[in-house]
């Protein structure tokens, strides 16, 4: 009885090799769902699919179900997001989009956001200059956490609602932060983001700028589009990074290899440690 068959969309976030002609590709599918599956033989010379299952490409495949991975019986490519494996620091941003999204996506739990989400970063992405790619890298980080129920408490003290006035571009001081013109503010991983003076001395909180915290709002709210015109320098990028990294290793226990290796590009890249 041959198996019963389905057809999606997705977006290739990830492939390995299965035996000797064999690949396994993880689609992030239209309902934001997971999709592992087979492509037999698509390590072939010969093999249609070798093109079209690409990382970073959205393609519309039919799919027969499978005891444990479904088998890609045909595979038609959407776009292919070619430049983003074509610029060696575009392919490490986008990598990292990538990664997350084959981390926090699970087979059969729908995400209806996450998957047009995707797609607007690789179609911005594609067209951003490389300096750019890292910034719109950790926009999608932290709007994707957002997405999964994660999303930081920016705005308003974490611990009792109060609102909190971050310092911005213009120098300008709010929410109690007297000093440099980007004060830091105490941020608290565990309670869930940024807290008032008052709950600062009463709870566990560690010191992050606050335009670090400032830039991050802005770039959950933003789109891809509007970041990729006016993106951070690239040590605020490194900054909202690690912020990203911190907060998605707490919340989730996920840690990105590919997320470490393009710190470590942007401070070769710019000047030693940033």
């Amino acid at each position: 009885m041959a198996s019963p068959t389905y057809r999606t969309r997705g977006i290739v976030v990830r492939k390995r090799a299965l035996g000797e002609a064999d690949l396994v590709v993880s689609l992030l599918d239209e309902s934001g769902a997971k999709v592992a599956a087979v492509a037999k033989g698509a390590r072939k010379p010969a093999s249609t699919f070798s093109s079209r299952l690409e990382l970073f490409s959205s393609v519309d495949v039919l799919l027969a179900r499978g005891r444990t991975l479904d088998i890609v019986k045909e595979a038609r490519l959407v776009r292919g997001h070619g430049a983003l494996r074509c610029d060696y620091e575009l392919t490490l941003a986008a990598s990292v989009a990538a990664d997350a999204v084959d981390h926090l996506a699970q087979e059969s739990l729908e995400q209806q956001r996450i998957f047009p989400m995707t797609e607007a970063l690789l179609t911005v992405m594609e067209g951003a200059s490389p300096a750019s790619g890292a910034a719109l890298a950790a926009a999608f980080l932290l709007k994707a956490l957002a997405t999964f129920g994660y999303r930081p408490a920016l705005d308003a003290c974490a611990a009792c609602g109060a609102p909190v006035a971050l310092a911005r571009g213009d120098g300008q001081n709010a929410g109690g932060y007297p000093g440099n013109p980007f004060p830091s503010a105490p941020f608290s991983v565990g309670e869930g983001g940024v807290l008032c003076p008052s709950c600062a001395s009463q709870l566990q909180a560690q010191p992050v700028s606050a335009l670090t915290l400032a830039n991050a709002q802005t770039m959950i709210e933003s789109t891809f589009s509007a970041l990729a015109v006016r993106p951070p320098t690239p040590a605020e990028t490194v900054d909202l990074l690690r912020l990203a990294n911190l907060w998605m290793g707490y919340h989730t226990g996920i840690r990105l290899k590919s997320l470490e290796q393009l710190v470590l590009g942007l401070q070769r890249c710019h000047g030693g440690v940033l």
